[in-house]
């Protein structure tokens, strides 16, 4: 199997027709195509993929350990029980991911995109978020607690309009600047305005 860059040129070959599994340690795929690709149980530990396209990847037990995954493009992707401890993953798109009970604790997500992410159980602890997009993200049950989901470094704002909170813990997350809807669902007995979040009105809410 040859993994290409996104302008054809060759990255890395190997004889397996498929990678589930392999180890990978620390290897340098910037720029990569794995599009679809299926890398469920792969070992990436310290791997280089800043900006490559993992869209519809199947990532599920995947091991992202202090990975570099800036700018890279998981939209779509699959990354069920993944462990992304760690992983610098700013500005990366991860629009409609599965990350279902996946390790995120210490990741650096600032201005990744995740609306409509999957991230019921997911670990976040320590996790920072500053700016990013989790609009309609199911975050149900989801470990938040030390995360920064306050604002960025240019002020702007943690968007969470629409998405479902239910049952996540967010002891000692910072949340301040972070925008809601009506849409917005949270855990019993919390108050977002308590925390310094910002409520949209349904016109503000609509236009995002």
């Amino acid at each position: 199997m040859d993994i290409l860059d996104k302008d054809g040129m060759l990255l890395l070959s190997c004889q397996a027709e498929s990678l589930r599994g392999a180890i990978l340690t620390a290897v340098r795929l910037p720029n990569a195509n794995l599009e679809g690709i299926d890398l469920g149980r792969v070992n990436l530990e310290s791997a280089f993929l800043e900006r490559a396209n993992l869209e519809m990847a199947i990532l599920e037990h995947a091991n992202f350990l202090n990975a570099a995954l800036d700018m890279v493009n998981m939209d779509s992707a699959k990354l069920a029980h993944a462990d992304l401890t760690g992983a610098s993953m700013q500005g990366a798109i991860l629009d409609d991911a599965d990350l279902s009970s996946a390790i995120l604790v210490g990741s650096d997500l600032y201005w990744a995109r995740m609306f409509r992410a999957k991230l019921t159980g997911a670990n976040l602890e320590n996790a920072l978020l500053q700016g990013s997009e989790l609009g309609e993200a199911d975050m149900r049950g989801a470990n938040l607690r030390n995360a920064n989901l306050g604002r960025d470094n240019l002020g702007g704002c943690t968007k969470l309009s629409g998405a479902d909170l239910t049952g996540a813990i967010l002891d000692g997350a910072n949340l301040e600047g972070a925008t809601y809807g009506s849409g917005t669902k949270f855990p019993v007995g919390f108050d977002p305005k308590g925390h310094g979040m910002y409520e949209l009105s349904d016109n503000e809410d609509f236009g995002r």
